[in-house]
């Protein structure tokens, strides 16, 4: 039987054990709190760096002082540099170069497919696999040359449009058969573009625009620009016809109603998209400068700044679809970058088309 004492002593020995092991913690503890005086104990991980920005460019791209871009809306995008096309079915991932042969003239590249194109000159020739081999077409069109090849649909590949002697000339067989079109005026430098819906196009000459219904058979006439001629032009899908027009040296224009207003503030290149968005870039062809693009989403009412884009670079082509919400950007020092929300925000794609300084 123990005694009154020893269970005292008992007591206390349990009391100062504990005593020890809480002192221990809160030593062990304080170790760990963060002490601006302290110069011994655990040091925190170092954060890791953030990646440096890419080096400056310092000369254009591949594309020149006048690019161009193409896209079927998807995947496949076409930039086109002078006697030249290079096209990607991987959305700027892998690219093909086509150069039209000796023969030829002009070049017009598949949007949906880079490795079918066409071109002009004397007589209208067609390659399949990308310029390695060129065959004459089906049939001679009519006429006499040369031949201008303006455009191969964006999603009816047969449909092909040239110029000669100032007319209009379209097949939509793939050149098994031919038509001169007839209503508009003489051809020096046109701009055309596929509509919203099959056989539906827009063309425009000089200051004036025209709409082109069934390949052409029916011909409207648009208003026409006052502030001068159609340097590009761009159909915005939606309820209603929209059309975005560029004119040299005055910037982007679209029209609404019967007439022609700016389109926002920048003066760039320009394309149109589904749910009548619209996208304008600044251009200028410049180094040194951010890229931009202000983007509409009704109509050109109200704009937009976009992000993502190249920081010295401006953007001097876009390209979309009027049934699409993906859109393309090229930049000068050759950067291309894309947008899938409406040219909202863009991710730089690749920087394959920089020139090798």
């Amino acid at each position: 039987m123990r005694t009154r004492s020893s269970v005292w002593i008992a007591g206390v020995l349990v009391v100062g054990l504990a005593i020890g092991v809480a002192v221990a913690v809160a030593s062990s503890l304080s170790s760990l709190s963060p002490d601006r005086h302290q110069t011994t104990g655990i040091v925190l991980p170092t954060p890791s760096p953030v990646p440096s920005p890419s080096p400056t460019v310092t000369v254009r791209g591949v594309l020149g002082d006048s690019p161009r871009l193409e896209t079927n809306g998807s995947s496949t995008v076409i930039a086109l540099g002078p006697g030249f096309a290079i096209g990607s079915a991987d959305g700027g991932h892998t690219w093909i170069t086509v150069r039209p042969p000796a023969s030829g003239s002009g070049l017009v590249v598949d949007p949906s497919y880079p490795r079918h194109a066409i071109t002009g000159g004397a007589k209208v020739q067609v390659t399949g696999d990308g310029g390695v081999t060129w065959t004459a077409a089906l049939s001679a069109p009519p006429g006499k040359g040369p031949y201008l090849p303006l455009a191969i649909s964006a999603v009816e590949p047969s449909v092909w449009f040239f110029v000669h002697q100032g007319r209009l000339l379209v097949t939509r067989d793939g050149s098994a058969t031919w038509t001169d079109l007839s209503g508009l005026p003489s051809l020096t430098s046109p701009v055309l573009v596929s509509g919203q819906t099959l056989g539906q196009y827009f063309l425009a000459e000089g200051s004036s625009v025209f709409e082109l219904s069934s390949y052409g058979q029916k011909i409207t006439a648009e208003p026409a620009l006052t502030q001068g001629s159609v340097s590009d032009l761009a159909v915005v899908g939606g309820n209603g016809v929209s059309l975005l027009a560029s004119v040299a040296g005055h910037g982007a224009y679209v029209l609404s109603g019967s007439s022609w207003v700016t389109a926002g503030a920048l003066s760039g290149p320009m394309a149109g998209g589904a749910d009548r968005t619209m996208l304008v870039g600044n251009g200028g062809a410049k180094l040194g400068v951010a890229g931009a693009v202000s983007y509409s989403t009704d109509g050109g009412v109200t704009w937009n700044q976009a992000t993502g884009l190249a920081p010295d670079q401006t953007v001097d082509a876009l390209a979309g679809q009027p049934a699409s919400l993906e859109f393309f950007a090229y930049c000068y020092g050759g950067d291309l970058y894309e947008s899938t929300d409406g040219g909202r925000t863009w991710a730089l794609v690749t920087r394959a088309l920089r020139s090798v300084a």
